[in-house]
């Protein structure tokens, strides 16, 4: 006896995708024991501006790098 499945030609993206963003094994342990702040990445002015919430942080506390 056959049995007829439904083809979906994105299911398997769809499983790496919620395998990737819902596998915790990504992330450090470190970083997740601490949890990462809430951060907003947006365009403004053709600049890329990132604004990330830091509590009990002094601005002059921060240094950011790019490469």
């Amino acid at each position: 006896m056959s049995k007829l499945v439904r083809f979906d030609p994105f299911a398997e993206m769809d499983a790496l995708q919620r395998h990737f963003f819902n596998d915790d094994n990504w992330m450090p342990r470190q970083v997740r024991s601490v949890g990462l702040p809430t951060t907003d990445v947006y365009m403004k002015d053709n600049a890329l501006v990132v604004e990330v919430h830091l509590p009990k942080f002094d601005e002059d506390d921060v240094n950011i790098s790019v490469e």
